[in-house]
């Protein structure tokens, strides 16, 4: 996640990721595809479909999606207090502060190259035609289109087990996401192809803080309040698991 352009600090717990946002901040979905083929994206929001059919991002591409994936324009992402006001107007969803990201591959391509003239091999005394190529898997993108694939599968957690952080207390969501400043980003229809059977998802939760809290910071003991690099499992000085 990104806020002001900057990259947010994930804690990770239970399976999770946990954010925490101030209240009235707009931010984005930093999407990046680190294999060669294309993957087919579905974001959910608070419960709600912000990739209807799906978001094409291509193999080695990035898309920051700070708006809903549709072909008219929109508004970005914003995060706000959910009041006692508004939960008595609008309700209370469970999914509400969740944002789910459910993607799946596309199958390789299968490119066979031709020799353009044949071989010829005699057997018996007849010519037979042999064709020698090869066959290689491709990556082909489209960059970033939406496809009208709909995917209504369940999807299983693609994060690993993980440590609760020192200090947290367990919370409850306290805000939604809702319409923000316009958005200028675009979109624009595209096609993929078969996709393969595995199915990966990552949940992230968000939770009003004081202020962003970003990767470039570094991340404090909490028993003997060193600071050290995000990249530190333990504290170099008394040894305690910073994540």
């Amino acid at each position: 996640m990104k806020a002001n352009g900057k990259f947010l600090r994930e804690d990770h717990r239970d399976n999770e990721s946990i954010v925490y946002l101030p209240f009235k901040t707009e931010y984005s979905l930093f999407l990046k595809n680190l294999s060669e083929r294309r993957a087919l994206v579905h974001v959910d929001i608070d419960g709600k479909n912000m990739t209807k059919g799906g978001l094409i991002v291509a193999g080695g591409t990035v898309i920051d999606l700070e708006r809903p994936a549709n072909l008219s324009s929109g508004r970005k992402f914003k995060f706000i207090e959910k009041t006692a006001e508004i939960s008595d107007f609008r309700g209370d969803n469970p999914e509400d502060g969740l944002i789910v990201v459910k993607w799946q591959f596309e199958k390789p391509h299968l490119n066979i190259v031709i020799n353009p003239w044949p071989t010829t091999r005699w057997i018996g005394g007849t010519a037979d035609w042999v064709y020698y190529g090869t066959t290689t898997n491709t990556g082909s993108a489209i960059g970033s289109s939406s496809s009208s694939a709909q995917n209504d599968v369940t999807y299983t957690s693609c994060n690993s087990a993980s440590q609760e952080m020192p200090g947290r207390a367990a919370i409850k969501p306290q805000g939604i996401t809702v319409e923000g400043s316009r958005s200028h980003q675009n979109f624009s229809h595209g096609y993929i192809g078969d996709l393969e059977a595995a199915r990966y998802s990552m949940v992230i939760k968000l939770f009003g803080g004081p202020r962003p809290i970003y990767v470039s910071e570094k991340i404090q003991c909490p028993t003997c309040g060193r600071k050290w690099k995000m990249s530190f499992e333990f504290c170099g000085n008394c040894g305690t698991a910073l994540k």
